[in-house]
């Protein structure tokens, strides 16, 4: 194994954001503790904010493209118990959740009518061809001897994971067990800068926990709804929560999700007031309940769409459909069908011990 494999597990959580069972993420601490021995890191995240703000505000309501992009998605699912291996049901779920979501199309369940909410005009596919032309379903299947992955070790085939597949062409999501019940992660669009190309190319992607994965099925209460996956994507293209991570002297990088000086968590039963503004706790950048979150504001759309075209455009520039066509100019109909609605998983039951 090449050296930097052997200690990726260690050098790569900087780029990370982490989520625990209760939301709990822990970015800023990684930052803090890998920064006394690579200080440019904070140099580079300024960079990228700065880069964001200024694409945006260049742009301004071009920012948003009047057609979808459409996200070649792969879902690499790792297992050792048989109850991990999930469904293909459940995974057209979690894509089903996404386009919802990101969407806001009425007559779905991503729709709300929550003044600053917007449609980010991105979607997401699973992709039908891979980086060869070789026909693909978008999910693979990997049976490991790990029975709980720690960080990045899902994401090489030599550690027990699986490796991705192009990451300037699809977005990876691996969905296995992961240690001290995280919910998910995903890496920040300026990880080739600091990490070098190669790295980032085995790296970069979203990971969740398989029973956090998809709505309804195996997903467990109160993250059965698909809205990890909405949230780790968030932080993919670049959003950060809308705290800023710190108190109210802290900000997300976007105007219009209000001051926050702590996260808000659960089924809020009165709107909060922490920085003397009413607090946007429905926002999926936020760590309440899947069933409280539904809101994406338009400069997080903004700033969504800035990220693809600065940091991740190949992306949509890549026909993983196979349909001879731009990924920016495929009409999204299909991803509400109504058999994407079928959520129960085909095993059913209780998924998990308690151990």
């Amino acid at each position: 194994m090449s050296n930097w494999r052997s200690c990726i597990v260690l050098t790569l959580c900087y780029l990370t954001t982490i989520c625990y069972a209760q939301r709990e993420c822990g970015y800023i601490p990684y930052l803090k503790l890998l920064s006394k021995d690579n200080p440019q890191v904070y140099e580079e995240i300024r960079d990228t904010e700065t880069k964001l703000k200024k694409y945006v505000f260049k742009r301004q309501e071009n920012a948003i493209p009047r057609k979808v992009r459409v996200i070649p998605v792969v879902v690499h699912i790792i297992w050792k118990d048989k109850r991990d291996n999930i469904s293909d049901r459940q995974v057209h779920s979690q894509i089903q959740v996404l386009n919802e979501d990101y969407r806001k199309k009425r007559g779905t369940k991503g729709y709300t009518r929550h003044p600053l909410a917007t449609d980010t005009m991105i979607e997401f596919r699973l992709a039908k061809v891979d980086a060869h032309w070789r026909k693909t379903t978008g999910i693979t299947r990997t049976r490991t001897k790990v029975s709980v992955f720690q960080l990045e070790q899902m994401k090489f085939s030599e550690l027990g994971g699986k490796d991705a597949w192009d990451t300037t062409r699809f977005l990876n999501i691996w969905v296995c067990r992961v240690r001290g019940g995280l919910l998910g992660y995903a890496q920040f669009p300026n990880g080739s800068r600091s990490l070098g190309q190669e790295k980032t190319n085995t790296t970069d992607g979203v990971v969740i926990g398989t029973r956090f994965f998809g709505r309804g099925g195996s997903a467990k209460k109160p993250f059965d709804l698909g809205r990890t996956a909405t949230h780790e994507v968030g932080h993919w293209l670049g959003l950060r929560h809308i705290w800023g991570d710190g108190g109210c002297d802290k900000d997300d990088g976007v105007s219009d999700t209000p001051l926050a000086g702590r996260p808000n968590r659960g089924h809020p039963r009165q709107r909060p007031h922490s920085c003397g503004s009413e607090d946007m706790f429905e926002n999926y950048m936020d760590y309440c309940d899947d069933n409280v979150q539904n809101v994406f504001t338009y400069e997080q759309a903004q700033r969504m769409n800035a990220t693809l075209t600065l940091y991740r455009l190949g992306l949509c520039e890549w026909d993983a459909f196979g349909s001879g066509v731009d990924n920016g100019e495929v009409s999204g109909d299909d991803f509400f069908s109504d058999d994407a609605n079928k959520n129960k998983d085909d095993d059913g039951g209780d998924f998990f011990d308690d151990h």
